[in-house]
């Protein structure tokens, strides 16, 4: 786990998981009476078994700015971080993990946080994140950085597929339940 910390670190932000965005402006989670429709439909999505092969595994959420997609984001990683499920109101006294998706990663971007806000950074921090949750994805980046070890320096195909695809497909291949990672503010990335 050295050798990953090592080489990915000048390319790592810590601001950009949602526990780190609660002092950004404009970055809330889901008030409790709200948004309830869509949150049981992604815990609806999350639940359905890894082997159902007629579910898209991408879910995509869009809109006008301010309209509550960062509180989604936000209540889905807080909610699967809890080991809750996604439709739980996320209150302190949710229902335990309903479903079964666990989160591997997570990148919010925030124009308040300029470190979040380089597309070089997204890659290199979501593989330390995934490095950190899975052993296997951890031999996959290993191996990846010791055959290229400038592969954190600057987003390319090979860096993402070889720190962020290669890897998550590691863990859909070999671990229980559903594996997700969310990305936040991609948007952001264009201001």
């Amino acid at each position: 786990m050295k050798f990953i910390e090592t080489a990915l670190n000048p390319r790592v932000t810590i601001r950009a998981t949602y526990d780190q965005q609660k002092d950004l402006e404009g970055k809330s989670e889901c008030h409790e009476a709200t948004r309830k429709r869509i949150l049981t439909k992604i815990n609806d999505w999350l639940s359905v078994s890894p082997n159902d092969t007629g579910i898209e595994r991408c879910w995509w959420i869009t809109g006008q700015p301010g309209v509550g997609k960062s509180a989604i984001a936000i209540t889905v990683a807080k909610s699967l971080s809890a080991g809750l499920s996604v439709a739980s109101n996320h209150s302190t006294t949710g229902q335990p993990g309903a479903s079964n998706a666990k989160l591997y990663g997570q990148f919010f971007i925030n124009y308040s946080s300029p470190e979040t806000g380089s597309p070089n950074f997204i890659f290199p921090t979501i593989a330390l994140q995934l490095a950190r949750a899975s052993p296997i994805a951890a031999a996959s980046i290993h191996e990846a950085l010791k055959q290229n070890p400038t592969l954190a320096h600057e987003l390319s195909d090979e860096q993402v597929n070889s720190l962020f695809v290669e890897p998550l497909s590691m863990i859909a291949r070999n671990e229980a339940g559903v594996a997700v990672t969310l990305f936040d503010g991609v948007d952001e990335l264009l201001k």
